[in-house]
C-alpha cells in the first residue's frame, strides 16, 4: 500500500514540475544506522536500606552509612570527580495476597492483597571510568564490604560526539541506498541532495507526504550490547532530486 501511495505521490510530482519549471520532483527516504564502541565510563549505583519507619531517621541512617562507604572508596581511589552530588531516596513495599475459598453460592473465592512497609533506600550515583574493568571491580567490592548494595547500571561515553558522526555516516549511506533502490522501482535516479534532516528534530506529525518506508526502524531494535560497550544510533531523513531516466 505504501508503494502505491510514494508511486502516486511521485507521478503527481513529475506532472506538476512539468507545467511548472519551479517544481521539482524528489523522494525522502529515512536511513538508519549505529556503531558499537568501547565505553569509557560505568554507572555505579551504592545504597544503604533502612526499616525505621520514621523517613527523616531512615534517611539520615542511609546517608551517614554511605558518607562512611565514600570516605573508604576514596582511600581505595575513587576520585571526588566520579560521584555524582545528592544522594536519592524512597521507600519500598511488600505485598502479600491472602487467599480464602468458602463453599458458598457456588464456591465464591475471595482475594485479599495487603501492603506493608519494607523500608527506605537512599542512593549516591558514580561515574567510573571503565577503562580498567578492574577498577570498577574493585569499587564495587569495596563498598559491598561496608554493606552497601552495590551494581553497574549502565555504560556509557563521556564524549560521543565520534561515535554519533559514525553513526550518521551510516545512516545516510543507508538512505542513499534505500532511496536509489525506491527510485530505480518507479523509473526514476536520483539527483543531488536537496535536505538532510536529523530524525530527532523531525516531529512525526510534520512527515512528508512522500516517504519510503521499508520499516527501518527494525534495524534500531538490537539486543542490548555487550557488557563494557556501547551502541550509538543515528537516524536522518534525506530528500533527494529524482530524474525520469531516459
Amino acid at each position: 500500500m505504501m508503494r502505491w501511495l510514494i508511486a502516486i505521490g511521485m507521478v503527481m510530482i513529475v506532472a506538476a514540475s512539468a507545467a511548472s519549471a519551479e517544481s521539482t520532483p524528489s523522494i525522502t527516504v529515512m536511513g538508519v544506522g549505529s556503531v558499537v564502541v568501547p565505553a569509557d565510563t560505568a554507572a555505579v549505583a551504592i545504597s544503604f536500606s533502612s526499616n525505621n519507619q520514621d523517613r527523616d531517621l531512615a534517611v539520615s541512617e542511609n546517608a551517614e552509612r554511605l558518607n562512611a562507604t565514600l570516605k573508604d572508596l576514596k582511600a581505595a581511589g575513587l576520585r571526588d570527580d566520579e560521584i555524582i552530588p545528592g544522594f536519592s531516596s524512597g521507600y519500598s513495599m511488600s505485598q502479600s495476597m491472602i487467599r480464602t475459598s468458602q463453599t458458598v453460592d457456588n464456591n465464591t473465592t475471595t482475594r485479599v492483597m495487603s501492603s506493608n512497609f519494607s523500608g527506605y533506600t537512599t542512593t549516591v550515583m558514580l561515574k567510573v571510568g571503565s577503562a580498567d574493568e578492574g577498577r570498577v571491580r574493585t569499587i564495587i567490592d569495596e563498598a559491598e564490604k561496608s554493606g552497601a548494595a552495590a551494581q553497574v547500571t549502565g555504560y556509557y561515553l563521556s564524549d560521543d560526539s565520534a561515535a554519533v558522526a559514525e553513526a550518521k555516516k551510516k545512516a545516510r549511506q543507508d538512505a542513499e541506498d534505500r532511496a536509489r533502490a525506491e527510485a530505480a522501482v518507479w523509473g526514476f535516479k536520483l539527483g543531488k541532495v536537496l535536505e538532510i534532516i536529523d530524525c530527532d528534530a523531525y516531529g512525526m506529525m510534520g512527515m512528508p507526504l512522500m516517504i519510503s518506508m521499508d520499516d527501518p526502524f527494525e534495524q534500531l531494535m538490537k539486543q542490548p550490547s555487550p557488557s563494557g560497550t556501547v551502541e550509538v544510533s543515528a537516524c536522518v531523513l534525506l530528500t533527494y532530486e529524482t530524474r525520469l531516466l531516459v
